[in-house]
């Protein structure tokens, strides 16, 4: 009974009786007692997703031939896993990949959903080993491996008494990959991440090691920053920080005809608030997308600043969101939890390092089924009329839409593939469905259509879904990084299922 409110994707057990039970009724499992390198290879072949609770000792043991996939359920066999825990690992990787004529993919998470992270018999870097966390008082900076996480991140801050100051809204992703993609977050009024880059370390294809910065080998570092690692391997990153501080929770209610005017009110213009997104409310009905709720966080006054706490409610977010799924009146049940959530949070306090401290296991898919994440930036004053062109498109194609989040992005003017070419406002979509078909593809493309058709563009860290000439619409500077990539890397070492995708469009479109 718990299972079927809960939902797990993964059950842990002990035993193999268990495991063999568990597995006849379709959950992956994950099993903690494998040590022996045999049984670890055949886990690897498995069809049914067995994995082993120790993944160094894991990657240790199997350093033959094994799958690798990522959020998006794409998946390829790779010639070879290096794990990555120090620089000379990467060089190693590089000097191996080169002598066996091979390509190289680099991944942390793998959080993206298009095969950006991976590619099929190519040698992967599994950059999650290079993790160290140092701050320096003097600057002010944090200086990290590219496979640390943000959650790594915040917990050495904390002791300092200092913060992120701009992340996307989960923790458990890398570094290196979030500069990879140059993700945004909810922070007010803040660009993308590459402006809180300081500098950055990358390896190129020859093996040699740069410093990059906005002032050093600026180019490169444009390129770099937001190119899905297929200019060389960032290896460590300088990022700047904020002081901690306490924060106070409101909430309001808007029309969506209202959202921008309020936003612009109760938001920009308030220098306290640090923390701002929104949610509309996907219920179908005649209120679809009508109603948007508005959360924000802001300085309090005279507070002592409390240290790091894990998300709260975890469990119930994840079984409302999973209620949401199978039906109108599940929607319906969260629209009104989180309001009634909501109103009872308002005026409490809690650091800002504990409200950026949420993570995305309130989200994976369940066992048979797709998530599928997208995201439109539109610009502000087309808000209204891009929510109802979104409705009108996913009432036409029935589309499971379980959640859209609005946040704010400011203008991106130091990247070579900017997705925020003036200030935006970005519309994350969480989509859930049994297959990915045609009529996905379609919705998918008609709705970049409108976003491209109202000066916006979409994000590619997602599935490939848009069409040739809609990435590069959406992304007119995508030639001359192409240019560039192939200017620092002239035989091609770096590569995914992406980029494989990208090169095809761009030599079609010549």
């Amino acid at each position: 009974q718990v299972r079927r409110i809960v939902r797990p994707d993964i059950v842990s057990v002990y035993s193999r009786k268990a495991a063999k039970k568990f597995l006849a009724l379709g959950y992956p499992v994950v099993l903690r007692d494998v040590e022996d390198e045999t049984a670890l290879r055949k886990m690897q072949e498995s069809p049914y997703g067995i994995v082993h609770i120790n993944k160094i000792r894991m990657l240790d043991l199997v350093s033959v031939k094994r799958y690798v996939s990522d959020a998006g359920g794409n998946f390829c066999r790779v010639s070879r896993v290096f794990r990555i825990i120090k620089e000379k690992d990467i060089t190693d990787a590089l000097q191996y990949a080169r002598k066996n004529k091979l390509q190289v993919s680099i991944g942390g998470v793998r959080h993206s959903m298009g095969g950006h992270s991976i590619g099929d018999n190519m040698v992967y870097l599994d950059m999650t080993g290079l993790n160290d966390v140092t701050y320096n008082p003097e600057t002010q900076c944090v200086s990290v491996g590219a496979g640390a996480s943000w959650g790594q991140i915040q917990r050495v801050l904390d002791k300092h008494g200092r913060a992120v100051h701009i992340m996307q809204s989960d923790i458990p992703f890398s570094v290196g990959g979030s500069v990879s993609v140059n993700a945004h977050g909810w922070q007010v009024g803040q660009p993308p991440l590459v402006s809180d880059v300081r500098s950055l370390r990358l390896i190129k294809a020859d093996g040699t090691a740069h410093n990059l910065s906005p002032e050093q080998q600026s180019n490169l570092f444009a390129a770099v920053a937001g190119g899905y690692g297929q200019l060389g391997v960032i290896s460590r990153v300088e990022l700047r920080t904020v002081q901690n501080s306490q924060l106070s929770f409101d909430y309001s209610e808007v029309a969506s005809e209202d959202f921008a005017a309020v936003y612009k009110s109760k938001i920009t213009a308030n220098p306290r608030v640090e923390l701002a997104y929104a949610r509309v409310n996907v219920e179908p009905s005649s209120s679809m997308f009508g109603k948007i709720g508005l959360v924000w966080s802001e300085r309090a006054k005279d507070a002592a600043i409390e240290p790091i706490q894990q998300e709260r409610f975890v469990a119930l977010k994840r079984a409302i969101l999973r209620e949401a799924i199978f039906g109108d009146y599940g929607k319906k049940m969260r629209w009104i939890a989180e309001k009634a959530y909501a109103k009872v949070m308002r005026g409490s306090a809690m650091s800002r390092n504990t409200a950026m401290c949420s993570d995305v296991h309130v989200i994976p898919s369940l066992h048979g089924m797709y998530n599928t994440l997208q995201e439109y930036f539109v610009p502000k004053e087309k808000i209204n009329v891009f929510l109802r062109t979104l409705k009108e498109l996913v009432e036409e194609y029935g589309i499971n839409i379980i959640n859209i989040t609005i946040r704010e992005v400011r203008a991106d003017t130091q990247t070579s593939l900017p997705y925020a070419r003036k200030n935006m406002f970005s519309l994350v979509l969480l989509i859930v469905h049994r297959s990915i078909d045609d009529a996905f593809k379609e919705f998918t493309q008609m709705v970049v259509d409108r976003a491209l058709t109202f000066g916006g563009t979409f994000y590619l860290p997602y599935r490939t879904h848009a069409t040739c000439r809609q990435m590069l619409d959406g992304y007119p500077n995508m030639r001359k990084w192409w240019e560039l990539k192939k200017k620092h890397d002239p035989n091609n070492l770096f590569s995914s299922q992406f980029m494989q995708e990208l090169e095809r469009c761009l030599v079609t479109a010549a």
